[in-house]
């Protein structure tokens, strides 16, 4: 791959610094980072000397990876890969989304909601992303633009969703088991320029979110003996959510994995996650 990119795809920049970062600790993320690259980077600039020069390089590396994960199954299936990379992507942000609550907002912070969001980005190579992704990526975006600013002017960041500690009488959209949480806006170019690529993988404690879970709303459905008509579009997204559970067993991710079983009972007995 090019080492640097043209000046008109700079905007895929940290998206590549991203894949750069996660060849050692997480190859299959990374592959699919610049599966994406390569996407978007066709539809900005395929023509110029430059950019051709760049997507050359960045061919040459996906030929060498797919071959490198030759017996990864995320590779070869795009509804596995597609777990695979969302597990890794929500792993990064509750960790930043603890640390932020906990009153420990720190440059590295900033990093981990920054590469979520990045990775977020990567996750519609397939397809639209849910309306909770997407409210998770505003956030994580507002959140990194809001703590970079704070530590940068020597303020202390508060924590969690701005709208808790504003006395607002509305409550704030929910984003799924994160709690409340405001509409943040997209960070200005300025962040991009002055945040890093991630120098390591998370690795706080696995994060509490046993209160999203609704257990009693759960056994009522299975108690309930009422027959669901469930559409297709239920039966797919009950199935894609059983496959993201068994994704995160398999990296020992239980939290996660009881969610999305969970959530995949719940659409199957009541045709609402």
């Amino acid at each position: 791959m090019a080492a640097v990119e043209p000046q008109t795809l700079r905007s895929l920049a940290h998206h590549v610094r991203t894949a750069a970062e996660l060849d050692k600790r997480d190859p299959v993320t990374a592959y699919y980072c610049r599966v994406f690259v390569m996407q978007t980077a066709m539809k900005i600039d395929s023509r110029s000397p430059e950019s051709r020069k760049f997507l050359g390089g960045l061919m040459d590396n996906l030929e060498k990876a797919k071959k490198e994960l030759a017996d990864r199954e995320e590779v070869h299936d795009e509804v596995v890969g597609q777990c695979h990379v969302e597990n890794y992507a929500l792993q990064i942000f509750i960790y930043a989304d603890n640390e932020d609550r906990a009153g420990r907002a720190t440059r590295a912070v900033v990093r981990a909601f920054y590469t979520a969001s990045l990775l977020f980005d990567v996750l519609s190579l397939f397809g639209e992303l849910s309306d909770e992704l997407m409210e998770k990526q505003r956030y994580a975006r507002w959140k990194a633009t809001y703590i970079h600013t704070c530590l940068k002017n020597g303020e202390t960041p508060i924590p969690g969703p701005l709208a808790e500690h504003k006395g607002d009488s509305n409550p704030a959209p929910s984003i799924g088991f994160f709690g409340s949480d405001t509409h943040p806006q997209t960070p200005g170019s300025h962040l991009a320029d002055d945040i890093a690529a991630p120098q390591a993988s998370p690795t706080a404690p696995t994060p509490s979110i046993h209160n999203s879970l609704a257990p009693s709303g759960a056994t009522a459905a299975v108690q309930s003996s009422t027959t669901v008509s469930l559409t297709q579009e239920n039966k797919n997204r009950a199935q894609r959510l059983a496959k993201f559970a068994v994704s995160a067993i398999e990296y020992d991710d239980m939290i996660t994995a009881q969610d999305n079983l969970q959530r995949a009972l719940r659409l199957l007995t009541t045709g609402q996650e």
